[in-house]
């Protein structure tokens, strides 16, 4: 049994009774409320999903969300807010073709799809379901949402600990997985480079490659190339892109992906701008 905080968040630590069928990426977990909040009433369960990668898992797959997978402006405290509160998960659309080419990270060069993804964000924990949701809605491989915990207390103010929260979440997933190497996806509008770095530094031999998608700020852009430089003395490509075909293309260079995935990645372009059936194009605000 585990205590939750006074949030109902709780950390579990696993260890299973019988043996895990480990060609299978995600496992059901049913967990039950024992002290319910009205007495006598019946136990309140759910089952919860988790993550084990395959034990042929070629590589893991860490992803920043805002600026990264969908344009929040997570730079601009205005623009991001009117962002998250003024939209749903189905008025906000990814970047073109991110979709695929992380399908095509997931299915990896062994045709297995089983390459696992994590989302580290500073997005707060009330934002799970709807980024939970925006996942499955625009098909992008599922994982792990990795949040963050703060509000109006000292200890957890809106713009304190960006950094150490998207440090510590990777380097837990690291040291989880000591066997695997991972890809990095983040964007130049906040510390993700920086973040970055220091991961690499931390940990190396573990980091295939790093791709930053540029949000057009020249002083942002200016420290993301500083440290894109700085990391060529520790053999791993740190890319600039500006848009998902770009990474796409030096995946299959560097033989991450295959680059017959790369013509679905061109097209997906299409979809991304709200013309299939389920999504709506976003209101402009």
């Amino acid at each position: 049994a585990v205590v939750t905080d006074h949030e109902g968040y709780f950390v579990l630590n696993l260890e299973p009774r019988t043996p895990l069928h480990l060609e299978d990426m995600w496992h059901e977990v049913n967990v039950e409320l024992l002290d319910a909040p009205i007495p006598n009433q019946p136990g309140i369960t759910a089952t919860a999903q988790v993550l084990v990668p395959p034990p042929d898992a070629e590589y893991g797959i860490i992803s920043d969300i805002d600026d990264t997978i969908i344009h929040t402006s997570a730079y601009s405290s205005l623009a991001m807010s009117r962002t998250v509160f003024l939209n749903n998960h189905r008025t906000r659309l990814p970047f073109a073709g991110v979709a695929e080419f992380y399908k095509s990270l997931q299915l990896g060069r062994n045709g297995k799809r089983n390459n696992p993804f994590f989302y580290v964000s500073s997005s707060p924990w009330n934002m799970y379901d709807l980024l939970h949701d925006f996942l499955d809605l625009n098909q992008i491989p599922p994982g792990p949402l990795l949040l963050r915990d703060f509000g109006l207390l000292q200890n957890k103010f809106l713009g304190a600990g960006h950094m150490s929260h998207k440090f510590k979440e990777i380097q837990n997933i690291l040291l989880t997985y000591p066997e695997l190497k991972f890809v990095l996806i983040g964007d130049s509008g906040q510390e993700d480079p920086n973040i970055y770095r220091e991961v690499v530094k931390n940990f190396p031999n573990r980091i295939l490659a790093i791709y930053i998608r540029d949000v057009q700020l020249p002083e942002r852009e200016k420290i993301a190339f500083a440290v894109s430089e700085d990391l060529k003395n520790h053999q791993v490509p740190l890319l600039i892109v500006d848009n998902t075909v770009e990474a796409a293309e030096h995946a299959a260079q560097t033989g991450l992906i295959f680059r017959e995935t790369i013509p679905a990645i061109e097209n997906e372009k299409d979809k991304d701008k709200g013309t299939t059936p389920g999504k709506e194009e976003s209101t402009p605000v």
